[in-house]
């Protein structure tokens, strides 16, 4: 996986280290929020609604592209389990409030 255009190389690198085993989707780098612990294990911690975005802008000009992407979304991604390190994904309360500056 490559790493978001929002964290430069060095911390990358170190995220990589304390996070070892954290498992990563390609093709949502830009959704990449953070990172934590369930159970013990490290996991990758997603916004759900850029990942639905990203998925959006694969699949356009399709005039389905909204109902598409939720439903690959729903089945293939979120409804995956790849180990106990299977990434989380977070849906903010209030967007304007609470999520990260891009």
């Amino acid at each position: 996986m490559d790493k978001p255009s929002t964290i430069d190389q060095q911390t990358w690198d170190e995220l990589m280290e304390q996070y070892e085993g954290a498992i990563l989707f390609t093709g949502f780098e830009e959704a990449l929020v953070g990172f934590g612990y369930q159970c013990n294990n490290p996991v990758a911690i997603y916004d759900q609604q850029k990942c639905i975005e990203i998925l959006m802008e694969d699949l356009l000009p399709v005039e389905t592209a909204e109902e598409d992407a939720l439903d690959h979304f729903n089945y293939n991604v979120i409804g995956s389990y790849v180990g106990e390190s299977t990434p989380i994904f977070i849906t903010y309360k209030n967007t304007k409030d609470t999520k990260p500056e891009d």
